[in-house]
């Protein structure tokens, strides 16, 4: 609340209606989203929000960042920068992927992978059981 007031003024004494109405204020324009700061190839600085990241794609020293509206490609990073960045909200599924587990659109246990936004991915022997549990919580 602090972050948010020095740009929407709340006087004293409080008010309940106007602190409700700041906070629904703050939920309706996505102030309160976990927003990561990534640097391209290029060196341009993009801020993104965590529930906009589909997944990303590892391939040697690049990270391609599928989002909901873009793509960004860094080579700044490693995955476990970002999972640290996203505060372990993406899930780690193979040692090349991280996917955000509200965009699966569905999981074949039979041939290991899952279907997020057209994308087939794998599920990694090493992180099955993990991958699940954290699925399953969701």
């Amino acid at each position: 609340m602090s972050n948010f007031h020095c740009y929407n003024y709340i006087t004293k004494p409080y008010d309940a209606d106007i602190i409700l109405n700041q906070i629904s204020h703050m939920l309706l324009t996505g102030f309160l989203e976990t927003m990561i700061t990534v640097c391209d190839t290029e060196r341009i600085k993009h801020h993104i929000s965590v529930n906009d990241i589909i997944l990303i794609e590892a391939s040697g020293r690049r990270k391609t960042l599928l989002l909901t509206n873009s793509r960004i490609i860094t080579s700044m990073y490693t995955i476990e920068d970002f999972i640290r960045m996203t505060d372990a909200r993406l899930v780690q599924c193979h040692k090349h992927y991280l996917i955000n587990p509200f965009h699966i659109e569905n999981t074949d246990r039979l041939n290991r992978c899952l279907n997020i936004c057209g994308n087939n991915i794998p599920i990694g022997r090493k992180y099955w059981d993990t991958f699940f549990e954290t699925v399953e919580l969701i």
